[in-house]
């Protein structure tokens, strides 16, 4: 059980605790949940992690509040349980906050409806109602839009008066029931589905200025954007800034430049499902898949915003091999530059960027990523990272390494015994390292051995006998550590990092 204090010899920066950042089909059962820092503030970035078999009751009761970037259970699957233990178990600690989109916090009210809306009164007699307010004091972030859907079902604007139907439509899935806003530009004099087609400063759909949530005692700004999310839902990334740091976590996007400079730039030919000019013209409510009407997926405007997204910041960002459609393919990330750590990935994966992994505490000061161990502040410095379910390896180049890095298609790596047959290009011969709660000790041969950390902080390796067990202290190998730097306010006008497609023209 991993136990971290908020509190920290060294203050600078933020704090990152990584209570889980695996894919939700991992063995491990620990999805998305991060644990962030800041002064006397914590806060959740999701809540996919099992919490209470990670942090104690004074630190659960700590908990300023919950983000939550999107509805897939791997993101939100302890949020119902994280409510009803605050509101009966922590009874003095203030109503946490639950900061989401407005999309998302009516999709987690509907969402949480049977789990949160009734109980019994205190003396156990009365069945009693409960609104969500009672659990959470939810506030959006992120662009409030101008329109929105009404039971009706209809577009109406904010003074709820209906949205002529030159202007605004309704598309109502005739399978699922969905509702989904269809909505003409009036620049491009396009259809187009808002919620996908706008970016976050976009003042066509969105009111003037994004809402963010301020921390004036913490220093500390939280604000969510969209126009990065590629996801097949409403997905919203995090960013949390101070004077001196900004970090960022992606949530779940397939970031393909290519393909965002497709969406922006291909011009449809939508059928309107056999309608003619006029019955489509008049009609305020259409049955049918929305595809079969939008004109333009994406436009330039949030194109140009996805490739300045990640300009400057520390970037905790999804992860996964190939073709995995709703995320982001290794492939592109390889391309980014800047401090990134790769995160919600599959059970096994290796990568020559850091990987997050359970329990660990990074602190990110300016645009730097230290993990935090044992009070000191040390560097990511290995060739290659490696995680296999609960365990983590790093690799550091050595000719006599007994193993070596390999490169596959699609930009991916792995790391295999040397003199192995794989049939793959090697790259470079690495030593491997088995990272024990931040301690690298050499990676084990022998299935009866096994490395334990002990009570006062030394690593010990354990070998099974037929008769008991021996064991043996092992020196961990020396990494390089850095004092806590002073706070310097962060400079934006840093180059933005090479996207991929940037990358490709520069090269042709």
């Amino acid at each position: 059980m991993a136990k971290n204090s908020a509190q920290s010899a060294c203050d600078a920066g933020l704090s990152v605790h990584i209570l889980g950042c695996s894919d939700p089909f991992s063995r491990t059962g620990r999805s998305n949940c991060f644990r962030v820092c800041a002064g006397s503030a914590t806060w959740l970035v999701d809540i996919g992690a099992p919490i209470f078999h990670l942090l104690s009751r004074e630190e659960i009761a700590e908990i300023t509040g919950v983000i939550v970037t999107h509805s897939h259970d791997d993101h939100m699957r302890w949020l119902s349980d994280f409510a009803l233990y605050r509101f009966y178990v922590c009874r003095d600690a203030p109503r946490p906050l639950l900061l989401a989109s407005e999309t998302l916090l009516d999709e987690v009210r509907t969402a949480l409806t049977h789990a949160l809306g009734s109980s019994l009164s205190v003396d156990s007699r009365r069945i009693v109602d409960l609104p969500f307010d009672a659990y959470f004091d939810a506030q959006p972030i992120g662009p409030r839009a101008r329109f929105r859907i009404s039971d009706g079902p209809a577009v109406v604007d904010e003074s709820g008066s209906p949205v002529p139907a030159a202007q605004a439509k309704v598309v109502v899935h005739p399978q699922t029931g969905s509702k989904r806003m269809l909505f003409r530009d009036p620049h491009a004099q396009h259809w187009v589905e808002p919620a996908h087609y706008y970016g976050d400063t976009s003042r066509t759909f969105y009111h003037d200025a994004p809402a963010t949530y301020e921390d004036a005692r913490n220093g500390l700004r939280i604000r969510a954007m969209r126009c990065h999310a590629w996801h097949g839902m409403e997905v919203i990334g995090v960013v949390f800034e101070t004077q001196t740091e900004r970090v960022i976590f992606s949530s779940d996007t397939n970031f393909n430049p290519d393909l965002f400079s497709e969406l922006a730039e291909t011009l449809l030919e939508p059928s309107r499902g056999g309608m003619s000019a006029t019955q489509f013209a008049e009609a305020a409510v259409l049955e049918g898949d929305i595809n079969d009407f939008v004109e333009r997926m994406w436009s330039q405007a949030r194109l140009k915003e996805t490739e300045e997204v990640y300009r400057d910041g520390v970037v905790f960002h999804d992860v996964a091999p190939f073709r995995s459609i709703v995320h982001t393919d290794y492939e592109w990330i390889d391309r980014m530059d800047g401090p990134l750590v790769l995160v919600h990935t599959p059970d096994r994966f290796a990568a020559r960027k850091a990987i997050g992994h359970h329990d660990k505490v990074l602190r990110i000061v300016g645009d730097n990523v230290y993990e935090e161990v044992e009070d000191r502040l040390l560097c990511f410095d290995a060739d290659v990272y490696l995680c296999e379910e609960d365990r983590y390896f790093v690799g550091y180049r050595d000719d006599r390494g007994e193993h070596v890095l390999i490169g596959k298609e699609h930009r991916l790596v792995d790391v295999v015994e040397r003199g192995s047959d794989h049939g793959y290009n090697e790259l470079i011969p690495v030593q491997l390292y088995e990272d024990i709660r931040g301690h690298y000790v050499p990676a084990l041969k022998d299935e009866r051995e096994r490395y334990y950390f002990r009570p006062d902080g030394k690593v010990e390796k354990i070998r099974l006998t037929e008769t008991g067990s021996h064991g043996e202290l092992v020196e961990p190998r020396p990494r390089k550590e850095v004092k806590p730097p002073s706070r310097v306010p962060r400079s934006p006008s840093r180059p933005p990092r090479m996207s991929a497609r940037k990358e490709k023209r520069k090269n042709a």
